[in-house]
Parts: C-alpha cells; structure tokens; sequence
C-alpha cells in the first residue's frame, strides 16, 4: 500500500512496464510478447502476496512523439519501471534512445528500475543494451536491480529446437524469477524476507536451477503457450493482445 510521503510525491502503487521495441525486421513484437509475459507473471506474484498493486504495459514506441508524450509515461510515478527494448547491430535501438533524450530532466528518485532486452542471438548485444538502458535509468535517479548476476536478455533466434521468435521454458523460468524479484522490489525492506519465503525465491537462482521436471509448472507452460500464440500476424489473440497494450 502506498504511503501518506508516496501519495504526496503523486506516486502510484503500481508496476509499470514500458516497451521501446517497434520491431521493424521481423513483426513479430519479440520484446512487447516478452513484456507482456514478464506482465503475466508479476501479477501473478503480487496475487500470491496479497498486494493490490496495478501492472501495466505500455508500447513506449508510440509515445515519443513529443516531449510531453513521453513524459507521460513518468506520471504518476510508479513504484517499479520495467523499460524493455529488441537489440539493433549489437546495441541499442534509437527508440530508446530517443526515450531518454526526451526525458532527461525527468527525477525518478525513490523508484525502482530495471530493464529487459530481446536479441536475436546469445551474443549479439543484448547484454550491452541491457546495461545501456539501466545507466540511464540511474542518470534519472532511478534505483536499478537485476536478477541477481542475470541480465534478463532472451534470445529470439539462432536455435534448432524451435521456431524463430518463440520463448523457450527455460526463457519462461527466467521470466518467473525475474517476476518474483519484481513483485518483492515493490515492498518496504522489512517485508522482503518472509514475502520471498511465500514466493520461493533465491536471489542465487543458479542453485535452484531446474532440470526437466522443473519446467512442469501449468503456470510456465501456459504463459509459453500463450507468447507463442502471438506470433502469428493477423490472428485474433494477436489482434487482442496488441489491443489490450496501453
């Protein structure tokens, strides 16, 4: 719940996550179905904790049209900031770019930050657009978190055991685990140890890491299910989903 000092600084109690990721090579909005999964499964976490608090993702790309267009995106302030982007000739595209040149006096002081990336191979930049975007989310005064030693960058292409542009389980379980860091950087301190007991989670992921029976979870497999089903253009789930983004 919100303070009476968040309510004063116009602060909302909520999880907002904005996409600057057009995704102009392949039309398959790679970075906004991630978006919308990591959106999925923040809820989810909350739900599990009791919390009220609000998720909601935006398609940023569609708002750089002014200065107050993208300011927009600030205000209220929220208690979380997901800013995710697709990684262009090995760095950032210039929709983020042009995000934070719009947005340079902008004080997210007090908010919680962090960033998701798609790429289309394991080592083709993701990781760099990741840490760009976060830089900048500290010039703002954000505070950055990552899952642990991870950078959520998930790989769309450049494999053999499935289609272009389809999430994996394992991409999925990162997903999760990133979901559940951010359902527990929405509480105060104090609450942070027995929240993580409710969640399951370890910060160290990697001693957790599942084998094959670990990605038998109906939660996992039915948000893969439902990103895979995006990637069809001009289907109705397709047509809902890009609907329902703010």
């Amino acid at each position: 719940m919100l303070c009476a000092a968040d309510e004063a600084l116009g602060r909302t109690d909520e999880v907002r996550l904005v996409c600057l990721a057009p995704s102009p090579y392949t039309k398959r909005q790679d970075a906004l179905r991630a978006g919308y999964g990591l959106t999925l499964l923040v809820r989810a976490h909350l739900k599990k904790l009791g919390l009220p608090t609000g998720v909601t993702l935006y398609d940023g790309s569609k708002r750089l049209t002014s200065v107050g267009a993208a300011k927009a995106l600030f205000s209220p302030l929220p208690k979380v900031m997901l800013v995710g982007s697709s990684t262009w000739s090995q760095g950032s595209n210039r929709f983020v770019r042009e995000f934070f040149e719009l947005t340079g006096d902008v004080s997210m002081l007090g908010v919680k930050a962090s960033s998701w990336v798609t790429s289309g191979g394991a080592h083709t930049g993701g990781e760099m657009v990741a840490m760009d975007t976060q830089r900048s989310l500290q010039g703002l005064g954000a505070a950055v978190f990552t899952l642990g030693q991870k950078q959520m960058v998930l790989t769309t292409d450049e494999f053999e055991d499935r289609k272009a542009g389809e999430f994996s389980l394992l991409d999925v379980w990162f997903l999760d685990q990133f979901a559940r860091m951010i359902a527990l950087q929405t509480l105060e301190p104090a609450a942070i140890p027995k929240a993580s007991e409710t969640l399951e989670f370890n910060i160290r992921y990697y001693s957790g890491f599942p084998k094959k029976s670990g990605f038998e979870s109906e939660e996992i497999q039915r948000v893969q299910k439902t990103l895979a089903s995006l990637t069809t253009r001009g289907s109705a789930a397709r047509e809902d989903f890009l609907q329902a983004v703010r």
